[in-house]
């Protein structure tokens, strides 16, 4: 069930540009923008501090309520330009599910990328659960107009595959699903499969963990646990993205790695967001280890739809189940400035303006 890639005999400037155009058709035409696919390859589990940092939750297939919350960390406008200058984003995962504008979300957050890069900034998409439970084929969380969504993405990229071939270009071939997979989740399982071009594209480079500063961002938690932390932490943070990486990629010697398994996975673990569960001793011997101050996690809709803390401050819940498919909320952000100054910020009313922000200072309980 792997794709094959195909050498294309065409070669020079103009066959690339066709070749680009093309593939921005297929974006166009899905989504109404043209997406900036990056090159593959290994994320970093490790930045420096930087002088405004914005982390924001679960998005859920949802680009309206998306770009509300980029508009209220200040990064982004109404049409969905980068305006955010130097700061950087993590969002913390979970684009996938619940929602029906999944590609669209997708290829928009790559937009932003690219355009926050080139301002001074920076914006680093993490992968959650619901990314992993894709690319291993469960779609039980996926709604019908995702589906809808993908099977549109099938027909215009196999349309622009066969304009490849009779140009001479390189061009991809899919296989057939296997029979096992339900008529209607083909065309997700065959973009979504490890190897397959929207999970390379979109979620092979992104990372499972990342150290910004003294703040650890990773969707559900690092417990002491994954990867022997005790040894080597910044080795094992770097080896979980890696992993994660090839696994995604559809490196066949790779199988789905174990830190992304289970209750207790970095992508699944409520250890630090769910009050009955809750090990503060963990979180301090993890973050200890690792020499972060504090972690940043999403996965778990906090009460009352507000951002959260725990353990002595350092454990902060940035899910407020702002999608329309998780509970419709006010979008909230939380802000870190020069690595230490914690905010929350948010729409003072469900009015279009973002002019005005309420703003609270953090007082870890």
């Amino acid at each position: 069930t792997s794709m094959v890639d195909v050498a294309g005999k065409a070669s020079g400037a103009p066959c690339r540009a066709l070749g680009r155009f093309l593939d921005a058709m297929v974006d166009v035409a899905v989504t109404g923008m043209v997406g900036a696919p990056r090159r593959l390859k290994v994320p970093p589990h490790r930045r420096p501090a930087a002088r405004r940092v914005v982390a924001i939750g679960d998005l859920h297939g949802d680009y309206d309520k998306s770009l509300e919350a980029f508009q209220v960390a200040g990064v982004a406008d109404e049409k969905g330009n980068w305006t955010g200058q130097d700061t950087v984003v993590v969002q913390v995962g979970d684009q996938l599910d619940r929602g029906d504008q999944e590609i669209k979300l997708l290829v928009w957050l790559e937009r932003l990328r690219v355009a926050a890069l080139k301002a001074g900034g920076r914006v680093h998409v993490l992968n959650g659960n619901h990314e992993t439970m894709s690319v291993q084929g469960n779609f039980r969380y996926a709604t019908k107009g995702a589906f809808h969504e993908f099977d549109q993405w099938l027909d215009w990229f196999n349309i622009a595959q066969r304009i490849k071939r009779r140009a001479g270009l390189s061009y991809t071939v899919l296989p057939a699903a296997p029979a096992s997979v339900a008529p209607h989740a083909r065309s997700r399982y065959l973009a979504l499969q490890p190897g397959g071009p929207l999970a390379k594209r979109f979620f092979a480079s992104q990372p499972a963990v990342l150290l910004l500063g003294s703040s650890l961002f990773v969707h559900g938690g690092v417990l002491p646990t994954h990867c022997k932390l005790e040894d080597n932490p910044d080795a094992s943070m770097r080896a979980m993205n890696e992993e994660t990486h090839r696994w995604i990629r559809g490196d066949t010697t790779v199988p789905m790695p174990e830190f992304l398994r289970g209750r207790d996975a970095i992508v699944w673990t409520r250890r630090y967001s769910h009050e009955p569960r809750l090990e503060c001793d963990q979180l301090h011997q993890a973050l200890d280890a690792i020499g972060a101050a504090r972690t940043v996690v999403g996965h778990t809709i906090q009460p009352n739809h507000m951002i959260s803390a725990a353990c002595q401050g350092r454990a902060l819940r940035v899910d407020v189940g702002l999608s329309r498919g998780c509970g419709n909320a006010v979008p909230q952000v939380l802000e870190i400035l020069k690595d230490k100054e914690l905010r929350v910020l948010m729409q003072r009313s469900k009015a279009t303006s973002f002019s005005f922000f309420e703003t609270c200072k953090w007082a870890p309980t």
